[in-house]
């Protein structure tokens, strides 16, 4: 079954890579589409109206902040999660996907060089104290959510969405 890393990596991993997916079928006309505002709705946070680039650009980010933090921080220790100069130029950036490829890349170097040891550190983001190994299950759960999110989105736009598992999806 292998260590609570390897697991992590394998489907972190594949999540990862299929994110790009979603990026990839939107028209650069739905790119920055968001739904209506409306009381509770669930495409609003704290930096506002997201749009289908706009969460890809959040989860990207957030885990390239995030990942050299985790591989090498001491027990409670406070991890920042966001760059906004990173975001800034992610979204300029006229190969988009590619950088994004090349930042999972990184991420996934880090995040591989996380030991037992590590895991079992206990690590501060915002009010609360996680395990190291929970939180990384935390990203990865954040990661799913916000893809779920671009898939919404790109339906509400009348634009397929990628297959998550094109192997059982094509039957």
């Amino acid at each position: 079954m292998g260590t609570e890393i390897e697991r992590f990596l394998d489907l972190y991993g594949a999540l990862a890579r299929v994110t790009h997916d979603w990026i990839a079928a939107a028209p650069d006309d739905v790119l920055e589409w968001v739904p209506v505002a409306g009381e509770g709705s669930l495409f609003i946070d704290g930096r506002g109206r997201m749009s289908i680039l706009g969460q890809y650009i959040h989860i990207i980010v957030g885990d390239h902040v995030q990942a050299p933090q985790l591989a090498t921080c001491d027990d409670g220790a406070k991890i920042d999660a966001f760059d906004k100069n990173i975001a800034a130029k992610l979204r300029a950036s006229p190969t988009l996907i590619d950088d994004a490829k090349a930042m999972h890349d990184e991420d996934m170097t880090h995040f591989a060089a996380i030991g037992e040891a590590q895991m079992e550190k206990h690590i501060l983001r915002g009010q609360h104290q996680w395990r190291l190994a929970d939180y990384l299950w935390s990203i990865y759960s954040h990661r799913a959510f916000h893809v779920g999110n671009m898939d919404i989105y790109l339906r509400a736009c009348g634009v397929t969405p990628p297959a998550f598992y094109p192997t059982i999806q094509a039957g």
